[in-house]
């Protein structure tokens, strides 16, 4: 994946070619709307996510890790960041994200001194 591409399923393989860049399958058709692909991307078998693009889904963390350490050839190893989900749904238009959180807030709980 990381010098010639995905040879399964045919994302954009370069053969014996090694090289480093972007590649992007304009072939694959995007995803019909914000937060409907699957956050894995081609790792998940949704083919227009990353690294053929990149959408506001897409868990990149998580899909380099377990690329850097072997998925694409059968070592299936648990690697992620612990976030597998937004704690606050897309909005329905432009811009998309929601406001994030304050860093205020004391969302674990204790008592604040």
């Amino acid at each position: 994946m990381l010098l010639t591409g995905l040879k399964e399923p045919n994302l954009n393989f370069t053969g014996t070619t090694l090289a480093d860049e972007i590649r992007l399958n304009l072939a694959i058709a995007p995803t019909a709307a914000v937060g409907h692909g699957n956050r894995l991307g081609v790792l998940g078998g949704d083919l227009a996510g990353w690294p053929n693009g990149r959408r506001l889904e897409d868990d990149v963390i998580d899909i380099a890790e377990r690329a850097v350490g072997g998925v694409l050839i059968g070592h299936s190893l648990p690697l992620g960041d612990g976030v597998d989900a937004k704690r606050r749904p897309y909005l329905a238009t432009f811009p998309y994200q929601a406001d994030p959180f304050s860093g205020y807030e004391n969302t674990k709980g204790q008592q604040k001194p």
